[in-house]
């Protein structure tokens, strides 16, 4: 018997792993998509928008479905607040995806 297929080193192996290494290994959890914008604004969520119009059925220009947000900023300091009634976990995700048209003729800056 070689010292390589000793049960006791397959032993201690295993139990170093389980003691030592496992903790600090994690599998990757993607979390499903959360669309917060689908047609409507769905259940839970609440538009807390201020100084600007919005429309909730803008039929075009339109990404997917049959209606998009459509918001213009009616004085300074205006902002869309789309606002979730309940806390939501960010365990899981990695990033946050917007479809934005700013127009015919393209190219508009989104920021100062």
């Amino acid at each position: 018997m070689t010292f390589s297929n000793s049960p006791l080193l397959r032993t201690f192996v295993l139990l170093f792993y389980l003691a030592v290494a496992a903790p600090f290994t994690s599998a990757v959890v993607q979390a499903a998509d959360l669309p917060i914008y689908t047609d409507s604004l769905p259940s839970g969520w609440a538009d807390w928008s201020w100084i600007s119009t919005r429309n909730f059925a803008n039929s075009s220009p339109v990404h997917g479905g049959t209606s998009s947000l459509a918001v213009r900023f009616d004085g300074a300091w205006g902002g869309l607040y789309l606002h979730a009634n309940q806390a939501i976990s960010t365990s899981g995700y990695s990033h946050l995806r917007f479809w934005i048209n700013g127009g015919a003729a393209g190219n508009q800056k989104l920021g100062s």
